[in-house]
């Protein structure tokens, strides 16, 4: 059996897993940056909620925009 190794080496049987995990781990460390952080905290961003609602809704977002290389 293959496995693909996501950015924090966790292993998935998918490439398309590894690389939605791999994309929030990205996206989660960018959000907690001090600047960007503290950009979206001024417009009254629940950090925590926009992670959710950005993991509830992935593969709508992915099929919206397309893929992008």
């Amino acid at each position: 059996m293959q496995a693909w190794t996501a950015a924090d080496g966790r292993l998935f049987r998918t490439k398309e897993q590894a690389l939605q995990h791999s994309r929030r781990i990205v996206f989660h460390r960018w959000c907690e940056t001090p600047d960007i952080n503290c950009e979206l905290q001024k417009i009254g961003v629940n950090i925590g909620d926009l992670f959710e609602w950005l993991d509830n809704h992935y593969l709508t977002i992915k099929r919206i925009f397309g893929e992008q290389s």
